[in-house]
C-alpha cells in the first residue's frame, strides 16, 4: 500500500524508511492525536500509543474528538481511527501511564505529554534504557507559542535535558491553561517535519521555536 500512499511525496524523502521504524507516541491528546493520524496516513506501519486518559467534553474543541467518543479511552478510539485510515498499520494501544521501560528496538519516539516532570522521566528512561530510540522528538506549546526538540545523539539529548525545569517552576499563567486546535496541529506537523528531515539526513536544529502571533520562527542548531 505504501507505493500508492506516497505517490505525491516519494521523491521528497525515502519513504520506505517510514516502515523501518516502529513509532511510539506518548500522549494522545491535542498534539499526539493529529500526529498519529498524519503518520498513519503517510504509511507508518507500526504505532504504539500510550495514554491512560479518557475523552472529556473539554477535549472536543481542542483535540478534535467526535462527541460520541466522550468517556472512552483515547488510545482505543484513536487506534480504531488509525486502522480506518490505514488498514496496513498495526496499532498497539497502551491504556496506562508510560514509564519509559518498554520500547521496541530502533524506535522513533514522540513525546506529547503536558507535564514537564513526566516528560523528563519518560524521555530519560527511553534514552538511557536498553533500546535507545533512533530518534526522539518533544513537542510543547502554550496558547501562542510552540517549541519542538529533536533528540538524536548525546549532544542534543543533553541540551534537551537542560530545558526541563521541575513542573512546579513551570509558568502557570493564563496561556498555559488555554490552547487551540490549530496550535496543536501545527506542533504535531513540526514534529513530523523534524523526523522527515532527519530521514533525509538534512542539517537538523535541536530546538525550533515559533511565535504564532508574530509568525517568527527560530531554529537553534547544536
Amino acid at each position: 500500500m505504501l507505493n500508492r500512499r506516497d505517490t505525491r511525496f516519494a521523491e521528497v524523502f525515502q519513504t520506505r524508511k517510514l516502515t523501518d521504524y516502529p513509532v511510539v507516541i506518548v500522549g494522545t491528546g491535542a498534539v499526539g492525536k493529529p500526529l498519529a493520524e498524519a503518520l498513519a496516513s503517510m504509511g507508518v506501519e507500526r504505532i504504539v500509543l500510550w495514554d491512560h486518559d479518557r475523552v472529556d467534553t473539554v477535549n472536543l474543541g481542542v483535540q478534535g474528538w467526535a462527541a460520541k467518543s466522550v468517556g472512552k479511552l483515547k488510545v482505543d478510539v484513536l487506534a480504531r481511527e488509525l486502522h480506518t485510515r490505514n488498514p496496513d498499520c498495526t496499532v498497539m494501544p497502551q491504556a496506562r501511564r508510560c514509564d519509559g521501560k518498554e520500547l521496541p528496538e530502533n524506535a522513533v519516539v514522540f513525546l506529547c505529554v503536558d507535564n514537564l516532570d513526566a516528560r523528563k522521566a519518560i524521555g530519560a528512561a527511553f534514552w538511557e534504557g536498553d533500546h535507545r530510540p533512533a530518534f526522539m522528538c518533544d513537542g510543547r506549546m502554550t496558547l501562542d507559542t510552540l517549541r519542538v526538540f529533536a533528540i538524536h545523539n548525546d549532544a542534543t539529548y543533553e541540551k534537551w535535558v537542560g530545558t526541563l525545569r521541575p513542573q512546579r517552576e513551570a509558568y502557570a499563567g493564563r496561556c498555559t491553561q488555554q490552547t487551540t486546535l490549530h496550535a496543536a496541529m501545527l506542533t504535531a506537523m513540526r514534529m513530523i517535519q523534524m523526523w522527515t528531515n532527519w530521514l533525509r539526513e538534512m542539517p537538523l536544529p535541536w530546538n525550533m521555536n515559533e511565535n504564532l502571533l508574530t509568525c517568527d520562527l527560530e531554529s537553534c542548531y547544536a
